[in-house]
């Protein structure tokens, strides 16, 4: 699909970066130069990040994509227990080896079961300027549909002015289950989240720095 629409769609691979094999596949989507960036889940990956070994084979598939010059997108929730010591993990062990790509926290927060104790973490951390979050970005897919109060809809709303717009990258997710098509997930985003019209548009206008730099090649 993406070859055949190069100028709309970017193709990323995917990989398990705690498997044996991680860093080998890497190297193999590194070299496919139809591959422009990778995902990561790791709740399919099953990725514990209070398990040092995980955390250690997770930061070399890191390593590696920055040296590849290969963008990331995280689903950074691997299980039921994510909240602000997986956050600080992610930020201070895993985030400073790819010190100089693009990385995306997909969902804002991170994935999965509203975690707002990790999405502080992540939002006090770019707001603090650590060195780290230089290149830290996030799309705010399924934002709208966790924001099921009034104050928690706030809050999603308080931490993405934290975080600073210029950061925030607007994504649907695929239609599936629950999950509206694009132009109803934006119309939800719209309607869920206490932002002004003029925050809506400069996310509606932000282009994810990999694209920008895939349209530049």
């Amino acid at each position: 699909q993406a070859a055949r629409y190069p100028d709309r769609l970017i193709a990323f691979s995917s990989l398990n970066p705690v498997s044996e094999i991680a860093l080998n596949a890497l190297r193999q989507c590194a070299t496919d130069r139809r591959f422009k960036g990778l995902k990561l889940h790791f709740a399919t990956s099953e990725v514990d990040l209070l398990n040092s070994d995980h955390v250690r084979r997770v930061r070399d598939v890191f390593a590696a994509a920055n040296r590849a010059r290969l963008p990331i997108v995280g689903h950074l929730r691997g299980g039921d227990e994510y909240a602000a010591a997986q956050a600080r993990v992610f930020i201070e062990q895993l985030l400073p080896a790819a010190a100089d790509v693009p990385v995306q926290i997909a969902h804002l927060w991170g994935g999965g079961a509203f975690a707002a104790e990790a999405l502080g973490v992540y939002a006090d951390a770019v707001a603090a300027r650590r060195p780290a979050t230089r290149r830290l970005y996030f799309d705010v897919s399924d934002a709208a549909l966790v924001a099921s109060t009034p104050e928690l809809a706030q809050f999603v709303a308080d931490r993405i002015r934290q975080i600073g717009l210029d950061r925030i990258l607007y994504g649907s997710d695929a239609a599936f289950d629950n999950h509206p098509d694009p132009q109803e997930s934006w119309a939800a985003f719209r309607k869920g989240i206490p932002l002004t019209a003029a925050e809506f548009e400069k996310i509606a206008g932000n282009v994810a720095p990999y694209l920008v730099e895939h349209v530049a090649r």
